[in-house]
């Protein structure tokens, strides 16, 4: 778990911020009851259960486990989706009962108030906090919820978080199983929210932050898009008073089921997919004119489910973004992980600006037919202007492409861009700007890693040496490096099926990146350890690569770069023996950023391992 949230985390430029988690509250445990007058003590029957009859005295809980989570979480620069779901110890068992109700608020009040405390408000205030997930599909484990349990339950969550801070905000209903005669939470829900009475303070009408669904794909990326719009519309018809809400899809996949094996969702094909949906809403929804307006459709935020754990025999082919290798041939056994080219594609995201410019994308024929935004072939470019006071920073234009058949992709249907500039991407001269080009596609060359360990007969166990090559290809490439010429105003891109290709254009900053902090350390095994660090200071996201070093001798030893390949992800797999020694990674690691011109930032404060 530690790994894959440091390389999920490793995506640079907070490219993935949030991750959503279900079942976040079985992680807290009840080791106590406390009433008035009673020292605090733990209440059994014979089967290891809570018994009832203790059920109305105050649970006393142990955070720890759940603390330590949320702490690998900030530590990595990402944050919760805190679904409000679970029961700590099998205590809550029936929201119909009212004193499971009103400890139910405490519980949350406490967690909230808790974490309010550990990380500040600026942090949790940051939070999606969200209903139990699906709750149209029943999975209540142990609870009973009937529709009305679930209102009162909702009620509870949102009287706990406004309890602790009126700053933090809820959503729901985070259904997805919300299909023609099985809307009744979801519906229930809505109704609650506009005409409903408020279970603790009886006022008419509840609060509710951004509305939440699950719309996938079966298969076909327009297939969520049009899920998205027929749930707005419905909500806009039955609920007008909800129409501005923000809308958040947290589960806007692909494909249902995220452990079913699938050969595209090993490679550049569910890569290529994901950046399909996420350039359909960029340009349908967000800039789709004055129809948009006047559906008043708030599409707020878009995410993916899948940060699994992937299981043997399908380490690449299940909904994840990273492979994971259970080596079982050593002693201890350990864990691997690779990253897929999904992961990559984040990477590419990352470099968008944040302002979208307009493409105009054209057939190259004589009645050069509009590309519309359902074909194979997409794009979208975005600008980036820095702060006049950053000197570290510059302004920034990202051309980013796809080719993508969804599940269907075949390597026969490649297709070449021309790319014409029109008008000025930046306000002052292009002198000392440079381009650089990144591709997550399926060559073998650049950065396939899943074809890599195909042609190694797929090893249960891959050996260090595998590993070390496999690592090497996981991408994204640099396909592209070069200064820009101002007298060109066109240039070629050959995307094959399927693939994402970026195009990164940099002004030159006045000074070199910013330093490197945070490095931190997770051990893998024996002799080999995963180094990540934060780039929050390192400013700009012209970075040629980072460059890891490493001092076996002291804090002011002679460093040696030990990553021989260039990266920008935020994060590095030290394993120089192929004896498993830790004595070979025991010492002292710095990490600095170098960027497109070939300055080196401020190194990092030197960092010791193990600590």
């Amino acid at each position: 778990m530690k790994l894959n949230l440091a390389l999920i985390g490793s995506v640079p430029h907070k490219g993935i911020h949030q991750v959503r988690i279900h079942w976040l509250l079985d992680l807290v445990k009840v080791v106590g009851f406390e009433k008035k007058g009673y020292e605090p003590h733990a209440v059994k029957d014979s089967k290891g259960s809570y018994s009832d009859d203790r059920k109305g005295d105050n649970p006393v809980y142990d955070f720890s486990m759940l603390d330590e989570f949320l702490w690998i979480l900030f530590e990595n620069n990402l944050k919760p989706g805190f679904e409000l779901m679970g029961s700590p110890s099998g205590f809550f068992t029936d929201f119909k009962n009212r004193k499971q109700v009103v400890l139910w608020k405490e519980l949350v009040y406490q967690t909230a108030k808790r974490y309010i405390g550990i990380f500040g408000i600026s942090y949790v205030k940051s939070w999606n906090f969200e209903t139990w997930n699906e709750p149209d599909c029943g999975d209540f484990d142990n609870v009973s919820m009937s529709v009305q349990g679930f209102l009162n339950y909702y009620d509870a969550c949102s009287e706990g978080l406004l309890a602790a801070s009126s700053e933090l905000v809820l959503g729901g209903p985070a259904d997805g199983c919300d299909r023609n005669g099985h809307t009744h939470y979801s519906d229930g829900f809505l109704d609650h929210i506009v005409n409903g009475h408020n279970y603790f303070t009886g006022e008419t009408g509840v609060r509710l932050d951004f509305l939440s669904y699950h719309r996938k794909g079966n298969s076909q990326t327009q297939n969520i898009i049009n899920g998205e719009i027929k749930t707005a519309e419905k909500i806009m018809v039955k609920f007008p008073a909800l129409a501005r809400k923000p809308f958040y899809n947290d589960e806007a996949d692909p494909l249902v089921e995220w452990s079913k094996s699938e050969n595209w969702r090993a490679d550049a094909t569910y890569a290529a997919m994901v950046t399909k949906v996420i350039v359909q809403h960029q340009n349908i929804i967000l800039r789709g004119g004055v129809q948009w307006e006047q559906r008043k459709f708030n599409f707020s935020l878009l995410s993916n489910d899948n940060a699994f754990l992937s299981w043997y025999p399908f380490q690449f082919t299940e909904r994840t973004l990273n492979a994971r290798f259970q080596i079982n041939n050593t002693n201890p056994p350990h864990t691997q992980l690779l990253r897929k080219p999904v992961h990559s594609v984040m990477v590419l995201l990352s470099l968008l600006g944040n302002r979208q410019l307009s493409v105009n994308f054209s057939e190259n024929n004589s009645k050069g037919h509009q590309v519309q935004n359902d074909s194979f072939i997409g794009a979208i470019a975005s600008s980036y202007s820095p702060k006049w006071t950053d000197i570290r920073d510059s302004s920034q234009t990202s051309v980013l492409l796809y080719n993508s058949n969804d599940t269907r992709s075949s390597p026969n249907h490649t297709v070449n861009i021309n790319i014409r500039v029109i008008g000025s991407f930046f306000e002052h001269d292009f002198n000392d700007t440079m381009i650089v080009g990144y591709t997550v596609d399926n060559d073998a060359k650049t950065g396939n890693v899943y074809g890599v360990w195909s042609k190694f007969g797929k090893p249960k166990y891959p050996s260090l040496q595998q590993l070390q090559v496999l690592r090497k290809h996981e991408g994204p490439h640099r396909f592209l490096l070069t200064k820009f010429d101002k007298s060109s105003k066109s240039m070629e891109v050959s995307l094959p099926q399927p693939s994402v290709k970026v195009l990164h254009f940099c002004t030159k900053p006045r000074d070199p990146p910013g330093q490197v902090t945070s490095v931190l350390f997770y051990n893998v095994t024996a002799g080999q350890v995963l180094i990540g660090w934060s780039d929050i200071h390192v400013t700009t996201k012209c970075i040629l690569t980072y460059e890891v070093e490493f001092s076996c001798q002291d804090v002011y030893g002679t460093y040696i770069r030990v990553n021989k390949y260039d990266i920008i992800v935020t994060a590095f797999t030290f394993a120089p023996s192929l004896l498993f020694e830790d004595r070979k990674v025991m010492g002292y690691y710095r990490v600095r950023g170098v960027d497109y011109w070939g300055r080196g930032g401020k190194y990092s404060i030197p960092a010791k391992y193990p600590s």
